[in-house]
């Protein structure tokens, strides 16, 4: 869809970089500041060196790539995002976007062939081979997700029809079969219950592209949608490291209550940063880099 709406690939990259950097390195930025807090105040000890490396790689967005750990919880999937528009910016270049369907759904078949080998037929030194390599192409475990998004986008725009109700169909099975053995899962969610989850997601979109989900648009909604970005980087770590330590275990509050405060408390975060420092950051950076020098006054 965005790349149906630019004059170039240029144009591409500033959109999709004002919209994620800036306010990306400021949430990092917090984030580190918090926990040097944490570790000067609390435990009472210096940060080392390692920490300020991992600060600084973090930074670039693609410490996964690296071997470093994101400094906050939630980054991990804004290395995936990046591969994915790196695979579209290329398809855009090569004059191949009306080749997305075909390309992407033949490695999604392809991983998840090699998936459903490597799973029943254990101690082949090939497919442990390639399976080793394919987890350095983090994009790959999460493809079919994407892939749906383009099946969704071209029934919004052109018309549902069995070929792409049965891609959709494909990719939700896809992503079910990567679960078991590709994911880390935080929270003991069985197989069945990740189908399940993942079932609601796929039932809204269909609903989405068939202008029936209206019930869903609210001012509410809007609003979340509207700071999702900013709540969505900057809320793990504080609510892990401070927040929760804090109302449940120093003052021993119920913890249904603790974590009604940290939603509050998270949410308002996010609004403050998004209305002050993400959109207006954005639109300055976005216009700097198309070349309005105007800007800088």
């Amino acid at each position: 869809m965005t790349l149906n709406h630019v004059r170039s690939a240029k144009a591409f990259v500033i959109n999709r970089f004002a919209r994620l950097y800036p306010f990306y390195w400021f949430c990092v930025a917090l984030t580190f500041a918090l926990l040097l807090a944490n570790t000067l105040w609390i435990n009472n000890t210096l940060v080392p060196l390692s920490d300020y490396f991992q600060f600084a790689v973090n930074l670039t967005m693609l410490q996964h790539y690296f071997g470093i750990a994101d400094l906050d919880g939630p980054y991990w999937s804004l290395a995936v995002e990046l591969a994915f528009y790196a695979v579209m910016l290329l398809l855009y270049t090569r004059q191949a976007i009306q080749k997305t369907i075909p390309i992407l759904t033949t490695l999604v078949a392809l991983e998840m062939t090699i998936a459903l080998a490597t799973r029943y037929l254990p101690g082949n030194d090939l497919l442990s081979g390639i399976s080793t390599f394919s987890n350095y192409l983090y994009l790959i475990h999460s493809l079919p997700l994407f892939l749906s998004g383009v099946f969704f986008y071209s029934i919004y725009t052109k018309g549902g029809t069995l070929a792409r109700y049965g891609g959709i169909v494909f990719c939700y099975i896809a992503q079910i079969l990567e679960y078991p053995s590709r994911h880390v899962d935080m929270f003991g969610l069985k197989p069945i219950g990740y189908a399940a989850e993942l079932a609601v997601f796929y039932i809204l979109f269909v609903l989405f592209v068939h202008k029936n989900a209206g019930f869903l648009i609210n001012k509410p909604t809007l609003f979340l949608s509207r700071i999702s970005y900013a709540l969505y980087l900057f809320h793990q770590y504080i609510i892990l490291k401070f927040i929760i330590p804090y109302f449940d275990a120093k003052l021993k509050w119920p913890y249904f209550i603790t974590c009604f405060i940290a939603i509050v408390i998270v949410v308002m975060i996010a609004t403050i940063n998004t209305l002050f420092i993400h959109e207006p950051l954005r639109n300055k950076v976005k216009r700097l880099l198309h070349g309005h020098k105007k800007i800088l006054q």
